[in-house]
């Protein structure tokens, strides 16, 4: 029996990772939207018991971010399928611009947060006709941003709000 392993660099490790974020925030931006209706099937109407919807405070353990995503509407996975770090670019490009658009629409600004480094998690949601994600941006135990969107290439992507 052979056993290889093998022992990346932390820096190596954390532009891998950072790599990533950047990847799973541009599909998300990238994905054209849909109607929320055709998409999305049983959304709860009533907000989670543990938070109102807007309460953008005190995201700050997983338990909270799922409470968050639930009071959404979202029924999510217990645990996110990606945890990394971000940072807000300086300057927003035609992709960051159209992405805070969506931000603004729940009363949220990434402007605020311009060059900050800021925790991103997905989390996979259970309650859509196609297979989605759910993903929150936190900056400092405060939900900064976040959306919803499909993992198909001509699929949709949404605020949190569903729209």
């Amino acid at each position: 029996m052979f056993v290889f392993s093998f022992k990346a660099s932390t820096l190596k490790y954390i532009g891998v990772m950072s790599i990533c974020a950047v990847a799973i925030i541009l599909t998300a931006v990238l994905v054209p939207s849909n109607s929320l209706s055709d998409n999305v099937s049983g959304v709860a109407v009533e907000v989670a018991a543990e938070r109102k919807a807007g309460d953008f405070k005190n995201v700050s353990s997983n338990k909270d971010r799922v409470a968050f995503l639930n009071s959404w509407g979202w029924e999510v996975d217990s645990e996110p399928i990606y945890s990394g770090k971000v940072t807000v670019p300086e300057e927003f490009d035609a992709l960051y611009s159209e992405y805070n658009k969506l931000q603004k629409s729940i009363g949220l600004d990434l402007e605020k947060y311009k060059g900050k480094n800021a925790e991103i998690y997905t989390y996979t949601v259970n309650n859509c006709d196609t297979k989605a994600y759910a993903t929150l941006l936190i900056y400092k135990s405060q939900v900064i941003g976040g959306d919803v969107s499909s993992a198909a290439s001509d699929g949709f992507q949404y605020s949190l709000k569903g729209e």
